[in-house]
């Protein structure tokens, strides 16, 4: 992160197995550096917490349990998968909120997967223009929503 510097925006891809404290605690250190994992599809995860409402005590840290499920999907016009985005909350950021992406096969066969970004999907910088890889541009062009899923080769 020295070597590359604060400035420039840098994702760091990986499997459930390194989703744990080290790597986490990477992503609170440097500002620049935007986790994007993919997960065990059991991760706890949950929804905003609700606004304050006036009443005494502390507040809501969550929402309720939040079940994959019930993540809208929707089909993009290549590729083989449904793609659902959302805005949740998980314990291995402590109270962050993250994005979760979750995809499944659009034929219906094989399990569903989960991701998790550190930072909203519309606002990771990447410049289309310059980038060679034909599928992860139109990717990037289309749906800003789904760019993360295009370093893992989804879109």
């Amino acid at each position: 992160m020295k070597v590359v510097g604060i400035k420039r925006q840098i994702p760091l891809l990986c499997d459930s197995w390194y989703s744990k404290a080290e790597v986490v605690d990477l992503d609170n250190q440097f500002e620049s550096l935007e986790l994007i994992c993919n997960v065990r599809v059991d991760t706890v995860l949950f929804h905003l917490p609700p606004a304050r409402n006036g009443k005494h005590g502390r507040p809501q840290k969550h929402g309720d349990r939040l079940e994959l499920e019930k993540i809208p999907l929707s089909k993009l016009k290549s590729g083989n998968y449904l793609i659902g985005v959302c805005s949740v909350i998980t314990k291995l950021w402590k109270d962050k909120v993250v994005y979760a992406l979750v995809t499944t096969p659009k034929m219906g066969k094989g399990s569903c997967r989960l991701f998790l970004c550190t930072k909203n999907p519309k606002e990771i910088s990447f410049d289309l223009e310059r980038c060679t890889d034909e599928p992860l541009r139109e990717c990037g062009q289309k749906n800003r929503l789904r760019f993360p899923l295009a370093w893992y080769d989804l879109c």
